[in-house]
């Protein structure tokens, strides 16, 4: 049980130190009037795919560990867990399709998006 809640914790604090870290570099980015690279706009939405993906592993460890009792609406633990794969099925957070784009770039290769 501790190694669960140990490594969810883990999951959870890494998965904010990400989107942390994005936004203290966006913030001095656009203070001092700068704009993102393509390369670090795609690394953005790489570690929040990624932090969503930790989010959710992590739920997901403690709604196991909770077996069977964990199904039952008294259980606030199997609302989160819902709450926390259904924000995962948004596409903002589908690591396969945030992840690619930047590999591609960090590999010498071009992405072309108009949202970007």
């Amino acid at each position: 049980m501790q190694l669960r809640i140990g490594t969810a914790g883990a999951q959870i604090d890494a998965a904010a130190l990400l989107l942390r870290n994005d936004c203290l570099e966006a913030q001095r980015t656009y203070d001092a009037g700068g704009t993102f690279d393509i390369e670090t706009r795609l690394r953005c939405k790489r570690n929040s795919a990624l932090a969503g993906k930790l989010c959710t592993e992590a739920v997901s460890s403690l709604h196991e560990m909770a077996g069977g009792n964990g199904i039952y609406d008294r259980d606030p633990l199997q609302r989160m867990f819902r709450d926390a794969h259904a924000a995962a099925g948004h596409f903002s957070f589908s690591t396969d399709a945030q992840l690619p784009p930047w590999g591609l770039v960090a590999l010498g290769g071009e992405v072309k998006s108009p949202t970007l």
